[in-house]
């Protein structure tokens, strides 16, 4: 399993290639280890400096790990925008629904799901998006403020997006039940 291991950053070798190759000797190695050790060199040489041991390293990326969720679910709220457009035009998504009535079901258990989603999201995220932001700010570390341009940027395309989608809805609405009149 030693060559496993020379798949690590040298300074990462330095300070536990021993310990590890112990635990290794003590347990059967399996393949789910070698994938687990395989991963590991992996997040070892995208992540590992060699410094940033200790708290303020695992602050670092719980933060991080933090801003991914927002910005991550900030994607799924676009898409989850569009899924909620799939009732339109309502007369096929009526007819669809009388022969197959779990589709409205769950067309509305995911708006459910969704909104609930969205508010707990709002309640969770807001303070921790605020305080990044203002650290950030105070810090001048102006590359921190780039996922959240992201997650901005998303927000912005979803609310255009929506309103665009209501507004072609108004339209088609409008078009479908002025045919009678002329």
């Amino acid at each position: 399993m030693r060559w496993l291991l020379q798949l690590y950053p040298r300074q990462w070798r330095e300070r536990y290639e021993e310990e590890v190759l112990a635990v290794l000797e003590e347990h059967r190695v399996s393949p789910a280890t070698v994938i687990d050790l395989l991963m590991g060199a992996l997040d070892a040489n995208l992540n590992y400096d060699g410094f940033s041991e200790g708290v303020m390293y695992m602050v670092n990326r719980l933060r991080s790990g933090m801003i991914m969720i927002f910005c991550a679910f900030m994607l799924f709220g676009v898409g989850w925008g569009m899924l909620q457009r799939l009732n339109d035009p309502m007369t096929l998504f009526q007819a669809a629904n009388k022969v197959h009535p779990e589709f409205g079901i769950l067309h509305t258990a995911v708006l459910i799901v969704g909104c609930l989603a969205f508010v707990a999201f709002l309640v969770g995220g807001l303070p921790i998006f605020l305080i990044s932001v203002k650290r950030a700010i105070k810090n001048r570390k102006r590359d921190a403020l780039v996922p959240f341009g992201v997650a901005l940027s998303c927000l912005v395309l979803f609310i255009l997006e929506t309103a665009i989608l209501a507004d072609w809805h108004r339209i088609a609405f409008a078009k479908h039940h002025l045919v009678g009149f002329f």
